[in-house]
């Protein structure tokens, strides 16, 4: 699972949209599960993904 994570994160750093949004929909995924099991709140656990989700896509197009 771990190289396949390294490979999408060089696709998406090469310009591949599918891989952008592997990746985006992998960090949302775990920022929901995280952030619910801290928070308590779906809806705040809702935010805070989504705010993972963005600064990870603003990760792989700086590097």
């Amino acid at each position: 699972m771990e190289l396949d994570i390294v490979k999408a994160v060089g696709r998406a750093r090469g310009g591949d949209r599918e891989a952008v949004e592997l990746l985006a929909r992998r960090a949302l995924r775990l920022a929901l599960r995280t952030s619910a099991a801290t928070l308590g709140s779906r809806q705040d656990a809702a935010d805070i993904a989504q705010e993972v989700a963005i600064d990870v896509l603003r990760g792989l197009v700086s590097c």
